[in-house]
């Protein structure tokens, strides 16, 4: 497949592969776009647990949250284009590689700038593996009812994503404090 996205271009269609093939790729694919939805939620309900450990303030908690988000922004455009250099799946796995080392790393964090750095690191694998799934999406479903399908069930999932974060975080925060809303991500990143 490494060969086949890096010279596929974008009106070109994908070669034929074998169903569950196709189906086993888009569901790892769609896990990993999952934890990059539900890391904006489910850190935000760990918040409070976050500020009593580490004794700062609310405005200073924030950047938690603000560190994800602004670098998962800041490096979509970017990402894309490394896909198509490098190739999709290249980058997909390296993203997802980056996401779940920078989650273990933000579960482990002694202090709140380490969390935030995590949180960065977290972003910018976040938007590695959100843009090139799109990708890989594309290379495998041909246009038309298939493909159409299988973004739906994206988009659906993804939307789930937003909600499950905050009830998955309060339930983790409750039972295992704020750090198991970090370390969720790392088996199923490996995975």
């Amino acid at each position: 497949m490494e060969e086949d996205d890096q010279n596929q271009g974008a009106g070109s269609q994908p070669a034929a592969k074998p169903i569950t093939h196709v189906w086993l790729v888009f569901a790892l694919v769609i896990m990993a776009a999952f934890l990059d939805v539900i890391d904006f939620s489910i850190v935000q309900i760990a918040l409070p647990s976050i500020r009593t450990q580490f004794l700062v303030t609310l405005a200073d908690s924030q950047w938690i949250v603000g560190a994800y988000g602004i670098t998962m922004a800041g490096f979509l455009m970017l990402s894309g284009r490394l896909g198509d250099v490098y190739g999709q799946k290249r980058l997909f796995i390296i993203g997802v590689i980056l996401f779940s080392l920078a989650s273990l790393t933000g579960g482990l964090a002694p202090s709140l700038l380490s969390l935030v750095v995590s949180r960065a690191v977290q972003g910018v694998g976040a938007a590695i593996s959100s843009v090139t799934a799109l990708s890989i999406f594309v290379m495998l479903f041909s246009e038309g009812r298939e493909r159409n399908r299988a973004l739906g069930i994206f988009v659906a999932v993804l939307s789930a994503g937003f909600a499950a974060g905050s009830i998955m975080g309060g339930i983790l925060t409750a039972l295992f404090g704020w750090r198991s809303v970090m370390f969720v991500n790392v088996p199923i990143g490996v995975a």
